[in-house]
């Protein structure tokens, strides 16, 4: 498993972070950018609330995705 999270990590870090974080999250109405409804599974996993002028850089994209998918 360690070594599986480590190759999935590598693997984050050399492509693009933009299409998979924006598949993931999308902005509300009030601006907050949250996990999508259709992905959205917070009995088993940690929803993610972001708020509207955080920097969406690559390494933070990365991060958000990265914390996710854990």
């Amino acid at each position: 498993m360690r070594d599986e999270f480590l190759r999935r990590n590598v693997l984050l870090d050399e492509t693009d972070p933009a299409p998979a974080f924006h598949s993931l999250i999308a902005q509300d109405k009030d601006g907050m950018w949250r996990v999508c409804v259709q992905k959205d599974d917070s009995e088993r996993k940690a929803t993610i609330a972001i708020l509207p002028d955080i920097p969406q850089t690559p390494t933070f994209m990365r991060q958000v995705f990265k914390g996710w998918r854990i």
